[in-house]
């Protein structure tokens, strides 16, 4: 069996770790991480191919991902590990995420770090994954197969990054909501993953918990939330121009 284990604010990451699942076995299973996991989590059956997807956060694993992640435990089951970034970098998430799932008792048998419209910049990386995106995924699960008939194995000294891993920065961007607009249905409350919008005040965000990630913005039904202000026009202008050139997608 394949499960799928995925942290995804806005569906980009679940998109691209559902496909890749599916091509290992028409039907598999889920485990969303966006949504607090109870404590104890055990993946069984030795025989299951787990794939395991998170977003790029200033190059970083998100730490609800981490937190989650840190509660689920294996049986030495094999695994493929998903990075998605924005264009921008993935920096040390990739080697992160090998490091916790080795501690957590998994063991990578393949790696990908998949590009991916940016969630905060949404012009970056707008039309991505691509098909040049697609037929990387198709390399990683080529790749995976040939390892897992013993051709070889993941090399944990290919992937990129470094430990210590880069600070952990904050994005000084927050979405706002519009009371105008705002109908206090209460999804972005339930579905915030850090519990940064008050289900008394939803147009409210609490800056100090938000971790920039645009979940509540993709949820809104009403398109009560969004990004905006003058910071976030200049940061975008600067964080497009810089981010022009296109970046690749990469298998290890």
């Amino acid at each position: 069996m394949t499960r799928a284990i995925y942290f995804s604010a806005t569906g980009s990451t679940e998109e691209i770790v559902r496909d890749i699942s599916g091509r290992f076995s028409l039907t598999y299973t889920l485990l969303n991480l966006t949504a607090p996991l109870p404590e104890g989590l055990c993946i069984e059956n030795p025989d299951d191919l787990v794939v395991i997807g998170v977003p790029v956060y200033a190059g970083r694993v998100p730490a609800p991902a981490v937190a989650s992640l840190r509660k689920i435990s294996g049986r030495r089951q094999n695994c493929v590990l998903i990075c998605v970034y924005g264009n921008r970098a993935f920096d040390d998430a990739l080697l992160e995420l090998h490091d916790i799932a080795v501690t957590q008792g998994f063991r990578p048998v393949g790696a990908a770090a998949i590009v991916a419209r940016h969630s905060i910049f949404s012009k970056v990386a707008a039309t991505r994954p691509d098909r040049d995106d697609f037929r990387v995924m198709d390399d990683l699960v080529t790749l995976v197969r040939d390892r897992l008939a013993g051709h070889g194995k993941l090399n944990a000294e290919s992937l990129p990054g470094r430990f210590p891993y880069k600070a952990a920065g904050a994005v000084p961007l927050h979405p706002r909501g519009s009371r105008r607009k705002c109908s206090k249905c209460g999804v972005c409350v339930d579905e915030c993953p850090v519990g940064a919008i008050d289900k008394a005040t939803p147009w409210v965000t609490d800056d100090k918990k938000c971790i920039t990630c645009a979940r509540c913005i993709s949820l809104c039904r009403k398109e009560a939330r969004s990004f905006g202000g003058l910071l976030y026009k200049i940061a975008g202008w600067q964080f497009e121009k810089k981010n022009r050139e296109r970046r690749p997608s990469m298998v290890f």
